[in-house]
């Protein structure tokens, strides 16, 4: 049950009252403060100290209100998702009231029917923006060094999605760095786990020692993801993040390393969504309804072995190849960098890893639902990555 959300069900007494005391009880299953609203004393009720303090709030109408009870709801700050049903005339009023807020973030879902499963689809999206609102964003370097194409401008991520964004000095990293030291325990467990090591062991050491030190930066900031450019630290320290982004990413701190922000964006959305980490892979090739991504790094629980390769795109440092596992349901988000347009697709993994030598190390080939023009997808929005959660 969720207690830091309110559930406002406005009515204008037009709906039987055995519909309203349904859709009352269907809402008392997911939130510990339900209202039920009356048209007639709205200014009365949105005053109440228990309304007026709630953090987020569905606003479900039941039947059509009027204009005056639109611009009472409207002042609702706490406003965060709309809900209209099929009866009683309530989807104008829904759409009315939506038009009428101004803010981006704000959801306008409509069901034929109000059941428990619609309500809890609702509740749903609500958890999913209180966790991206405390979702904090940490750049190493500057924001402005990111190339245009793949930059988003700080204040549309915080106004759409409510994440921080936070510069953290490169130089800070590289003094984590060369003051970390990685235990016996870290060492064994990461050798452990491995099939196959092709990478000498001092190399192993560096990608540990980079692994603590962003892993102590993203605690002392309390960060839920990172922005990091892999030439740059390559350049400063002589080895890349691929394994520490690798155990970040189980870890709760999401890493994309290559300072591309949709792909960190879309990443943060589907662990606000699914509670996973996600793997970014570059589009690396399609075929039909098919599409093979790559990367040289992947969180590891999401597969099923890895293997330590040096990576494609230096021949140096150490490279995690991830065997994934074939047939298992994929979503794939990409989000623009204007914030305008969106790509999610459900499919299945076709293979787990296709070992191509002449991409990242890992590979994964997924089959799209029939009927999807890849090629068209992609080139509509240019996309050159997906996050791919499992």
């Amino acid at each position: 049950m969720n207690s830091d959300t309110c559930i406002l069900v406005v009515t204008s007494s037009k709906a039987p009252e055995k519909y309203i005391e349904r859709v009352l009880n269907f809402s008392r299953s997911f939130s510990s403060s339900v209202h039920i609203v009356y048209e007639k004393k709205i200014e009365e009720y949105l005053e109440r100290a228990d309304i007026s303090s709630c953090r987020d709030s569905v606003v479900i109408l039941i039947d059509f209100v009027q204009d005056k009870t639109i611009n009472y709801l409207k002042k609702l700050e706490s406003v965060t998702a709309i809900v209209g049903h099929g009866r009683y005339n309530s989807l104008p009023a829904a759409i009315n009231l939506r038009r009428a807020v101004k803010n981006s973030r704000i959801a306008l879902f409509y069901f034929e029917e109000l059941d428990k499963s619609s309500i809890e689809k609702v509740i749903k999206f609500v958890e999913m923006v209180q966790k991206l609102r405390e979702y904090r964003l940490g750049v190493i370097g500057n924001h402005s060094d990111i190339p245009p194409w793949k930059r988003i401008d700080a204040s549309r991520i915080n106004k759409i999605f409510g994440i921080e964004l936070y510069e953290i000095p490169l130089e800070e990293l590289i003094e984590e760095f060369e003051s970390a030291d990685i235990s016996p325990k870290t060492l064994e467990s990461f050798l452990g786990r491995a099939t196959k090591i092709n990478v000498e062991s001092k190399d192993i050491v560096q990608a540990l020692k980079l692994y603590n030190a962003l892993k102590t930066i993203a605690y002392r900031y309390e960060l839920q993801g990172m922005l990091l450019s892999c030439r740059s630290i390559f350049n400063k320290l002589g080895t890349t993040p691929c394994v520490a982004a690798s155990l970040l990413s189980d870890e709760g701190v999401d890493v994309e390393c290559n300072m591309d922000m949709p792909s960190a964006i879309s990443a943060a959305v589907l662990r606000s969504v699914s509670g996973r980490p996600s793997f970014i892979g570059y589009t690396s090739h399609i075929k039909d309804n098919r599409i093979l991504l790559a990367r040289c790094t992947a969180p590891l629980s999401i597969g099923s072995s890895y293997d330590v390769k040096p990576t494609f795109e230096y021949g140096k440092g150490c490279a995690i190849s991830l065997e994934f596992v074939p047939g298992r349901i994929v979503t794939l988000l990409h989000i623009d960098n204007l914030v305008e347009k969106a790509v999610i697709a459900r499919g299945r993994i076709l293979l787990g890893r296709p070992g191509l030598p002449s991409l990242c190390r890992t590979q994964v080939v997924v089959e799209l639902r029939r009927g999807i023009d890849v090629y068209h997808m992609i080139e509509d929005i240019g996309i050159n990555s997906f996050a791919m959660s499992i």
